[in-house]
């Protein structure tokens, strides 16, 4: 019986180094889509108040009750130092913030409608000598809290919540975790 080798000629071998790489590449996009994967839709804003920008994105996934309950975390950092998050997870909440308004550390909550007929909660509630704003609000079947370290007009916060998109998860970072950030 005659051996067989495999061809070792240049073309052959370049063929298989890119054959190998292409499937290596689309291993790790495939993990990545698996790692990344949500049951709700993420959204990001295109528009932020008060010179913001985006510090930090990132996919948590918490074991919790013998499952796992998914939500995705962005923190953003204005240039004047103030800090704020947006969270998001599924779900509907169609009284969000029901709660708040038997803290007596808030100082008031309304129910807004931006001009493109998305219905928010806005509150204000008193941090020490400080007051911070808290939002919620449901956009299709994901809900989203937005905190603000500090006091945000509302007229920013309607066009930021107008201008939240649909974005991909695919290259957030993933952390597990299994007790609230």
């Amino acid at each position: 019986m005659k051996r067989r080798y495999l061809p070792t000629t240049p073309r052959s071998i370049s063929l298989t180094i890119i054959a190998v790489l292409l499937l290596g590449v689309l291993g790790y996009g495939v993990y990545r889509w698996r790692a990344t994967r949500i049951d709700f839709t993420y959204f990001e804003p295109s528009s932020l108040p008060a010179s913001a920008t985006l510090a930090q994105r990132r996919l948590i996934k918490d074991e919790r009750n013998n499952g796992t309950f998914v939500r995705t975390r962005q923190s953003f950092r204005a240039k004047d130092g103030w800090y704020y998050t947006i969270t998001q997870w599924s779900g509907q909440h169609a009284s969000a913030g029901g709660s708040l308004t038997k803290d007596p550390r808030v100082a008031s909550c309304s129910w807004i409608e931006t001009p493109h007929k998305q219905t928010y909660r806005l509150c204000y509630r008193y941090a020490g000598d400080m007051i911070t704003t808290y939002v919620e609000l449901n956009r299709g079947t994901t809900y989203l809290e937005l905190s603000f370290s500090h006091r945000v007009e509302q007229a920013a916060i309607t066009t930021m919540i107008d201008s939240l998109k649909p974005a991909s998860t695919l290259w957030l970072p993933v952390t597990h975790s299994s007790s609230e950030d």
